[in-house]
């Protein structure tokens, strides 16, 4: 991974999936997380039902306290919207009554969608909105920019909510 301007930015093929790492890395470079903070839950061991849950997920089950402010333990929202800015996504909160379904289903099946761990969530003439849980997992895009004949925005958006 190359870092550009305090963003980090994936740069082999396809992208790896976000560990915990890395993400408490950009959490410490974003001054949310203390580094003792971040020392503390790289030694944390996981079960292996907590290694199949979305990084983002198990750290905000960690309650992990962010420095700006103080005294408030980060969420999943909050860590998603960090992540988000820290990766040069844009933050994307999913409201299910804002989705039209129709639209999203003739441009992604629900298998692709499960495989992916990705969601549809704007369709325009040019352009679908693609809420992802990944910010460095690109492989899927082409597929799906293809099949469309449309651009392809990718947003960061709650693991819990995909």
């Amino acid at each position: 991974m190359a870092s550009t301007s305090g963003n980090m930015t994936q740069t082999t093929a396809g992208g790896q999936p976000l560990d915990l790492s890395v993400a408490l890395q950009l959490l410490e470079q974003s001054g949310h997380l203390a580094a003792e903070d971040a020392a503390l839950l790289r030694q944390r061991r996981r079960t292996p039902e907590e290694l199949r849950q979305p990084v983002l997920g198990w750290l905000a089950s960690q309650n992990p306290q962010d420095r700006q402010p103080p005294g408030h333990a980060l969420d999943i929202e909050q860590l998603t919207r960090i992540i988000a800015s820290r990766t040069g996504h844009d933050y994307y909160r999913i409201d299910p009554l804002r989705i039209d379904v129709a639209a999203v289903t003739r441009v992604m099946s629900y298998a692709f969608t499960q495989r992916h761990r990705i969601l549809a969530v704007e369709v325009t003439p040019d352009e679908v909105v693609v809420a992802c849980e990944e910010p460095f997992v690109t492989g899927w895009e082409a597929d799906l920019a293809h099949v469309n004949r449309r651009d392809i925005r990718r947003v960061l958006a709650n693991p819990m909510e995909i």
